[in-house]
């Protein structure tokens, strides 16, 4: 179903708003996974079919949030399930004791493991946080696969300087 199907479709809307929990949230998908096969089954559809083809709507609160992110991108729920269960203990990491002030949990590793789903996915770091242009050097906060990494580059680099001072947030570093 196309966007432009979406917006044509005349009321009722479908709406599934999804809560927060943490690492809860694979009771949620758990339920989830069991509606979208119920709803698979009672349409006749084949295995392409995803919630999003259902709701019109689709949005949560934190980790509800989350779900919801990926079921509007078109996930079924037994892919994001298992992504809970590989990415869940990392995604959820508690931040550092001074960091708590600020917020509870670390977002670089969600954000990291969602960007490496688009396109250039075969990316080994991620720009985390923009980055700070220094005379003569840029600072790179970058989340990679074994973690966050601060990485300096400098002017005596060459093209990897100029390139980084190119780098915006998301981008590949």
């Amino acid at each position: 179903m196309t966007v432009t199907d979406k917006l044509d479709q005349a009321p009722p809307y479908k709406l599934l708003a999804l809560d927060g929990g943490g690492i809860r949230g694979v009771m949620t998908l758990e339920i989830l996974r069991e509606i979208e096969r119920m709803l698979q089954q009672e349409l006749g559809r084949d295995d392409s079919f995803v919630l999003a083809d259902y709701f019109d709507y689709v949005a949560g609160t934190s980790t509800g949030a989350i779900i919801a992110t990926f079921l509007s991108l078109g996930w079924r729920v037994s892919d994001i399930l298992e992504f809970y269960v590989q990415a869940g203990p990392a995604m959820f990491d508690r931040a550092s004791v001074l960091r708590r002030f600020k917020y509870k949990f670390e977002d670089e590793k969600l954000a990291y493991v969602v960007l490496c789903r688009s396109p250039s996915g075969s990316a080994t770091a991620r720009v985390i946080r923009r980055p700070t242009l220094h005379r003569g050097h840029v600072v790179l906060d970058l989340c990679t696969e074994s973690g966050l990494e601060r990485r300096t580059v400098s002017k005596k680099d060459g093209a990897e300087y100029k390139q980084a001072r190119k780098l915006a947030w998301g981008d590949a570093g």
